[in-house]
């Protein structure tokens, strides 16, 4: 194994048509910045994302480890309601 530009490159030596590959295995891209909430109240999702580009795996080379995607809970505030009540103690 050799290290280059920080990712792996597992040497793995194919002959084909003459030529000489060497398989690369895939590394993850940075994750996005965390899309919009889904909701504006009562609990929605946001999503993020990130891709098996840095660099794409080639020649037999692995695919990525792991998810591609994740996503965590927001705006857990209640939604206003249509009518307001208000209630007063009376001594």
């Amino acid at each position: 194994m050799s290290y280059i530009n920080d990712f792996i490159y597992t040497f793995v030596i194919y002959t084909h048509s003459s030529s000489l590959f060497v398989s690369v295995d895939g590394q993850w891209s940075d994750w996005e910045e965390w899309g919009i909430c889904s909701k504006t109240c009562e609990k929605g999702t946001q999503l993020r994302a990130r891709l098996c580009n840095k660099p794409v795996p080639q020649f037999e080379g692995k695919n990525c480890v792991g998810l591609g995607s994740e996503e965590i809970d927001c705006n857990d505030i209640l939604c206003p309601s249509e009518y307001h009540f208000s209630f007063a103690v009376y001594a």
